[in-house]
């Protein structure tokens, strides 16, 4: 693992509702999702590029028999292309109707999280334009993540196109 995405002390904590959450890298961020949406998380995989496909769309993975189309969110928050290295996954889950995978830099752990202990997102958040997706952030150990549902960064009509 990448020691920039050691988190020291993240441990169960003792609140109600915990909930366990897959902390991942991109760039000099950290973000957290809550893992109840994830299925699986891939190493290096051959992605396909597609045709007439949004630019932040990647292309398309093959999975058990599935083509999954696989988004580039690092373009979806305005950052920087970033080469595949030996850290970066892909992460696959679900919204419910569509099976979908993003591309982060690293997997740094998974965590365990209440609702309880998220801030809502500042307003000054550099990605404010992402809307629901960002969920607020939480501070551990003088390192600071933020909470996103990746399954609320497109609309309905935007996730229908991505799978048409």
């Amino acid at each position: 693992m990448n020691n920039q995405c050691k988190i020291n002390t993240l441990t169960k904590s003792s609140h109600a509702e915990l909930s366990q959450w897959l902390v991942f890298r991109l760039g000099d961020d950290m973000y957290a999702h809550n893992v109840i949406q994830l299925q699986e998380v891939l190493g290096n995989k051959a992605i396909l590029p597609t045709s007439d496909a949004p630019k932040w769309i990647s292309g398309v993975i093959h999975l058990r028999g599935n083509l999954i189309k696989i988004i580039d969110i690092r373009l979806c928050f305005q950052l920087p292309h970033r080469p595949i290295t030996d850290d970066t996954r892909i992460v696959i889950m679900s919204n419910g109707q569509h099976q979908f995978g993003f591309i982060v830099d690293a997997i740094c752990e998974v965590i365990y999280l209440t609702m309880s202990e998220v801030d809502s997102a500042p307003l000054n958040l550099p990605y404010q334009m992402l809307g629901n997706c960002i969920q607020g952030t939480v501070n551990r150990d003088d390192n600071a993540l933020i909470v996103v549902d990746i399954t609320q960064l497109f609309s309905l009509d935007e996730w229908e196109e991505i799978h048409h």
